[in-house]
């Protein structure tokens, strides 16, 4: 979950890579983005101010 506002920090994407080109989800402060782990994703760096973020894992059954 998103806990800073976008205009307080530089950088800090959250970029999911399902095909070709990444999709970056949104930044607006609040929102929260669940998608599996196995997913290759990745935050880029912060280059100015703090981003704050809630992060958790959810387990359940394993996929095969």
């Amino acid at each position: 979950m998103e806990l800073s506002e976008p205009n307080t920090y530089q950088g800090g994407e959250l970029n999911l890579y399902v095909s070709e080109n990444p999709i970056r989800l949104p930044r607006t402060r609040g929102s929260m983005n669940m998608f599996p782990s196995f997913i290759l994703h990745e935050v880029t760096s912060i280059t100015e101010g703090k981003r704050w973020a809630l992060v958790g894992w959810v387990s359940g059954p394993q996929l095969r």
